[in-house]
């Protein structure tokens, strides 16, 4: 998983649930090292932040797909519509936008949306 401004703990609720359901995790914290961990690594799925440092997520995405059909789900802050057809453009599979506001977790958590 390819990261940036996603918090440190949110990484780690992913990686204790993806742990457990079987899947080896890889995290890289900026566009480059994830371009780099695809060259060294069997890859199955890559989840994508979009506001990555160095290569932002959009273009990490573009080099990804040019070069692999790995599915990129991208997560994302960025929740208007430009984001979203910018993201599925560039070869996302899904984005899937992360709430961040608190009216708006407490919302989707109450209709068990979650992630």
């Amino acid at each position: 998983m390819a990261n940036s401004g996603l918090h440190l703990h949110f990484c780690e609720l992913l990686d204790m649930y993806l742990t457990h359901a079987g899947f080896t995790v890889f995290f890289c914290h900026d566009g480059s090292s994830a371009l780099e961990a695809m060259k060294e690594k069997k890859v199955d799925l890559v989840l994508l932040d979009v506001m990555l440092p160095v290569i932002n997520g959009w273009e990490v995405c573009r080099m990804i797909k040019r070069k692999s059909p790995v599915p990129v789900i991208m997560l994302t802050a960025r929740d208007m519509l430009e984001d979203k057809i910018q993201g599925f453009d560039s070869g996302a599979r899904n984005i899937i936008p992360l709430c961040r506001h608190n009216r708006q977790k407490e919302k989707n958590i109450g209709e068990r949306r979650i992630l």
